[in-house]
């Protein structure tokens, strides 16, 4: 596709991009729906060069060759979900600043979590356990969407509900934002005042959508309900489990699990196979579907995770296999001796010498090139 260089113009501060932008050698910069800030970041973007779909040109004029570069853009699940979690930083910020009039942004943010899903899971929830750096008041609740978007499809759900259930997961803790990251680093126990804190942040939340003019009925419940638990030992009502709605029961399977399998200041984080054990043994029958279908939708061997296969190498999970969950696609990093490889190796897990042993944990993150792991 052909594309012509933008005009100063062209760009208005604080206004969503009416195209996606690329540089002049055609590299995306920015997706069209995003908002340039301030009139100086609009000015730097331009003295850099910026080129759009030259489709989408209303003057009818035919660019050079020199101004229209014609490079495809090609999807790139990584890429969208740093979009996502810039996306998502700023509607925070705006929620909390007391802007109303946001449910139809965070919705376009879920949409494009739902495009994202669809697209690729098997990156997404590799990205998933892989990305742990950056904010975790922004990674986590990301993430947790992404999966909700995926165990809802699994489970059936209408799709007007699971943008429903996403949006929710994308802003079901947002009214303890300003503490999260810290409570998440903090060695020891909750002091009793952080508890009180906690316990109250679901009803805060909605207040603070409510403000926001959020009025979908199942996601500001399902912010409410996220924290309580099967046996009535969750919070801020202590409900049991056939008083929980679905929808906070996917979104607090898909919390739980990644808070489980990320690293806190009070311990290491867990292996997925334990994580998921866990989920699973407190499951009650009346909601067994939820989780049953969670771990189904991960599979033995999640995506993202480290494993040692029958060779030695240890390698990562990148595609689940449907027909045999013991089976999955992997790219070896490591060799047999322990050398790292330049780039990942593909392993096919159902032949014999590549079969998994079992699930590994690295002792330091390894440096990877996760878009080379899927092959992007």
């Amino acid at each position: 596709m052909s594309r012509i260089r933008l005009r100063a113009s062209e760009i208005i501060a604080g206004e969503p991009l009416a195209w996606s932008v690329y540089d002049e050698k055609g590299r995306l910069l920015l997706r069209k729906g995003q908002v340039v800030e301030s009139a100086e970041q609009a000015k730097r973007l331009i003295n850099r060069g910026l080129f759009r779909d030259h489709a989408a040109d209303g003057s009818g004029g035919v660019a050079s060759s020199a101004d229209a570069p014609k490079i495809e853009e090609k999807f790139d699940p990584f890429a969208a979900i740093d979009d996502a979690m810039q996306s998502l930083a700023r509607l925070f910020q705006s929620v909390m600043a007391g802007k109303p009039g946001l449910q139809e942004k965070f919705y376009k943010l879920a949409d494009e979590i739902l495009v994202l899903t669809k697209k690729d899971a098997d990156a997404v929830i590799g990205a998933a356990h892989l990305n742990k750096s950056g904010d975790t008041a922004v990674v986590q609740p990301l993430f947790s969407a992404c999966l909700c978007a995926v165990l809802s499809r699994a489970m059936q759900i209408e799709e007007s509900q699971v943008r429903s259930i996403v949006a929710a997961a994308l802003t079901c803790n947002i009214a303890s934002l300003s503490y999260l990251s810290a409570l998440n680093k903090q060695k020891g126990a909750l002091t009793e005042a952080q508890r009180t804190i906690l316990q109250k942040h679901p009803e805060h939340s909605r207040m603070l959508l409510e403000k926001a003019g959020i009025k979908d009925k199942i996601w500001l419940d399902s912010v409410v309900q996220h924290h309580e638990r099967n046996d009535g030992t969750g919070y801020p009502k202590k409900l049991k489990s056939e008083n929980i709605c679905r929808e906070a029961k996917i979104i607090a399977v898909t919390d739980i699990y990644l808070a489980m399998t990320s690293n806190r200041g009070y311990r290491s984080a867990r292996k997925a196979k334990e994580a998921l054990r866990e989920i699973y043994e407190d499951s009650r029958e009346e909601d067994q579907k939820v989780y049953v279908t969670f771990i189904k939708v991960l599979g033995v061997y999640p995506c993202g995770t480290y494993v040692k296969l029958a060779s030695g190498e240890i390698a990562i999970v990148t595609r689940s296999n449907p027909k045999n969950a013991m089976h999955p696609e992997a790219r070896a990093v490591i060799s047999a001796k322990g050398a790292v490889y330049s780039g990942p190796l593909k392993r096919d897990c159902s032949v014999a010498d590549y079969a998994v042993k079992e699930m590994y944990a690295p002792a330091k993150p390894l440096p990877l090139n996760i878009k080379a792991l899927w092959g992007y």
